[in-house]
């Protein structure tokens, strides 16, 4: 299903991706560390669509190599590597998945150039490189702010790790773009020395103005809070944006002694905007009062979002992500609605449900004890690509756990007859997950022969296996005739 959807540049900037570069967002903030012991900490995401994932005894795999160096001239100050994977065990293609982690360097105060580089290690080929100055500058004695930290959300925790400062989980927000139903933001901060600096209690400030200095806080979006001096004052504040027009702003968190003087201030630009998410036009004055949307109770709207994962193109998918992470019910019928409104703007209802009638096949036919049939793999590649032209089904081949290969004469104009395996090493009803194909930016796993016959019968000729590889003539086995064979 192909749709016509241009997206305004940051936007494009912050979330596309192609099948041979890197997509990744990246954010960092800088903190003063107990005895000068300076530090930054350096948030990634990247996106899973963007790099090559395998499949390896029924789990998704993907490994990407992060580098960062941080440079005054040629010479390097501070380096690390470390490698970013998916998290354990996932067995299910999951559209808006990403590798994630956060880096906690020592740096001292001075001008540095940090360079990341990003290699996937399934793919030597894709590779990319992210370059950015990095200022630190903490005193001892005069009060200063920390950068601002984004968050996605933050809560209570009697627990320590990296992500936990003050008491609090925070999980970062690696991008500073705030689409439409995006109805909060969250951030946290460090005041420092203010029991060196100040003697009584003071006071903090924080609002959004239009970008610029001299521009006034915005009526609405403002806050201010009282603190005592003390070595470090944690900010970790949340406010409602809903209200918040399209525009360019900063974030800003101010300092003011008893006598109402400024001592120290923190801006980060954020971008908000409601009028361009999918090229909608009145987002967020539609009238939803006679939307087809205001029929569906709560989990029909979960599973009308969610269904759109085979069809989303990967922008699309990061704001499907956002808008369930709203966890609002009102979130979700505009998303909805706006979303088959592309297709037809008079009645966004048909073409709706003609795609639910698909989803309610797959869910019929591919569901299992575990999924609903679209979450599953068959059910991901029925709905995005359509019904196949033929399917040999071997559920009895005595060597192998039961199996599927899907054809399609032509999955596109640069695609030719393409092959999907499917099978179901567990042997729970129906639970079929992807085992290899020859799809462009599908899973392509070349030792998908190895992993179906693996668990044959030891009493199968010896020689069935020639260094390791498993030989279809000797063994008996017959699923890599029926893949060359079509």
């Amino acid at each position: 299903m192909k749709k016509q959807i241009v997206f305004f540049q940051l936007f494009m900037l912050l979330f596309c991706s192609s099948v041979q570069a890197i997509d990744a967002n990246i954010s960092f903030a800088t903190f003063k560390g107990i005895n000068q012991n300076n530090y930054i900490e350096i948030y990634l995401q990247v996106i899973a669509n963007s790099i090559q994932v395998d499949k390896v005894e029924s789990f998704y795999a993907a490994e990407v190599e992060a580098t960062l160096l941080f440079k005054q001239g040629e010479e390097i100050i501070a380096y690390d590597k470390s490698i970013l994977s998916l998290p354990d065990k996932i067995t299910k293609r999951i559209p808006d998945l990403s590798l994630i982690d956060m880096k906690r360097i020592n740096l001292p105060n001075g001008k540095y150039q940090l360079e990341i580089i990003l290699k996937d290690l399934k793919n030597a080929s894709n590779v990319k490189t992210y370059t950015k100055e990095i200022v630190m500058e903490y005193g001892i004695e005069k009060t200063t702010i920390s950068d601002i930290q984004l968050l996605e959300n933050f809560i209570s925790v009697d627990q320590t790790s990296k992500y936990v400062k003050h008491g609090f989980f925070l999980k970062p927000y690696t991008y500073n773009f705030y689409p439409s139903f995006v109805n909060h933001i969250a951030f946290f901060a460090e005041i420092y020395n203010t029991d060196v600096d100040l003697k009584n209690d003071y006071i903090m400030r924080f609002y959004i103005r239009k970008t610029g200095m001299n521009n006034p806080p915005i009526t609405g979006f403002m806050g201010v809070r009282k603190h005592q001096p003390k070595t470090v004052n944690p900010v970790l504040m949340q406010m409602d944006i809903a209200k918040l027009p399209t525009g360019i702003y900063d974030l800003v968190i101010e300092i003011f002694n008893n006598e109402n003087q400024k001592i120290s201030s923190k801006a980060l630009k954020i971008n908000r905007n409601h009028s361009e998410d999918f090229q909608l036009k009145n987002y967020e004055d539609a009238d939803l009062e006679n939307s087809f949307t205001q029929k569906l109770n709560l989990d029909e709207l979960k599973m009308g979002i969610k269904s759109l994962s085979p069809i989303l193109m990967d922008e699309e998918a990061g704001f499907m992500k956002l808008a369930l992470d709203s966890k609002e019910e009102n979130t979700y019928r505009k998303f909805l609605h706006h979303f088959w409104s592309q297709f037809n703007e008079i009645t966004p209802e048909s073409p709706y449900e003609k795609y639910m009638k698909k989803v309610a096949f797959a869910n019929n036919n591919y569901g299992s004890a575990f999924d609903d049939g679209y979450e599953t793999d068959r059910g991901y590649i029925y709905l995005k690509y359509g019904k196949p032209n033929d399917i040999v089904e071997q559920y009895n081949e005595s060597i192998a756990p039961p199996y599927e290969v899907w054809f399609y004469n032509q999955l596109s104009s640069k695609q030719g007859i393409t092959k999907f395996v499917f099978y179901n090493p567990s042997l729970a009803p129906n639970n079929f997950v992807l085992l290899h194909s020859n799809a462009r930016s599908e899973i392509q796993n070349p030792q998908w022969l190895n992993e179906l016959y693996k668990n044959m019968d030891p009493q199968s000729p010896k020689d069935a296996w020639d260094n390791n590889s498993f030989q279809e003539h000797v063994g008996g086995g017959q699923a890599k005739t029926i893949f060359d064979q079509y």
